[in-house]
């Protein structure tokens, strides 16, 4: 299998997250994208996600509204040692 260890695989991904919870005036969603790098025979891995999640203020007590809704970009590496 030598020759898969310097073989880069790439790993995309979507999340979906649908949750009711009592203090919400609406269903709340959160949705997630990205792609996982896999290097050097998975001993390395980058990873680029993006998150679109709600952003809620005070509404009639004890509810929450949504406001707006706001992106997010997170940038990770994970090395095996």
């Amino acid at each position: 299998r030598e020759g898969h260890a310097n073989k880069v695989r790439f790993q995309p991904y979507v999340c979906y997250t649908y949750a009711k919870y009592e203090h919400l005036a609406s269903p709340m969603t959160v949705s997630h994208a990205g792609v996982n790098v896999l290097l050097n025979a998975h001993n390395a891995k980058v990873s680029l996600d993006w998150e679109n999640r709600p952003v809620y203020r005070n509404g009639s007590d004890p509810e929450l509204l949504l406001q707006t809704r706001k992106n997010a970009y997170t940038l990770q590496l994970q090395i095996a040692i």
